[in-house]
């Protein structure tokens, strides 16, 4: 169920349902009913929280983990990424850039 995944994912990052609807933008009562499958969120929410939580909405929506075809886009983006002349500056990128980079190729 989508409401048991978002909270599991909310205390794996351990995080208050406040704190995850100021990070939203909404009320700590729309998580809770999302948390409890009270209400559905927005398509435009379900991309926020799939940003959020670093998980596909497909994932948000199945439960079901990204396919071959996602890890292999990603070792290809990982590749990429270190030939890329940009990306070999003189200063090591923090793990939190890196995967940022790498969740913004995979969207593009």
């Amino acid at each position: 169920m989508l409401g048991n995944r978002i909270a599991s994912l909310r205390r794996g990052c351990g995080i208050s349902q406040a704190e995850l609807a100021k990070r939203l933008h909404i009320s700590a009562s729309a998580i809770g009913m999302y948390e409890q499958g009270r209400r559905e969120p927005s398509l435009d929410m379900l991309i926020a929280l799939s940003q959020e939580f670093g998980v596909t909405i497909d994932y948000l929506l199945s439960g079901k983990p990204g396919t071959v075809r996602d890890v292999t886009a990603l070792h290809r983006l990982l590749e990429d990424s270190f030939q890329n002349p940009a990306m070999a500056k003189s200063d090591v990128m923090s793990k939190e850039e890196l995967v940022c980079h790498l969740l913004w190729a995979l969207l593009e």
